[in-house]
């Protein structure tokens, strides 16, 4: 139980965007497998997809790096 007192919601990880924060966040199960989890999963997914399909010139054009993908469909689906 005492994970509990470690955070009430999921906002209270989006501050820091640490992937330890996000381990813990699922480890401990708050909103694991509700549905707005699973539709934020299929949109990053969904852009990471996309994205990872572009050139480094179509990327460019965008402006970012291949290195930024994961990021940005990351972005893409919290925005939503």
């Amino acid at each position: 139980m005492s994970h509990v007192s470690i955070a009430n919601s999921r906002s209270d990880f989006d501050q820091g965007g640490s992937l330890f924060a996000d381990a813990l966040y699922r480890l401990t199960g708050f909103g694991y497998f509700s549905l707005e989890a699973r539709a934020r999963r299929a949109r990053y997914q969904r852009a990471l997809s996309e994205l990872s399909q572009m050139s480094d010139r179509e990327l460019s054009e965008l402006g970012f790096r291949r290195c930024d993908v994961a990021r940005v469909a990351r972005e893409t689906a919290d925005s939503r």
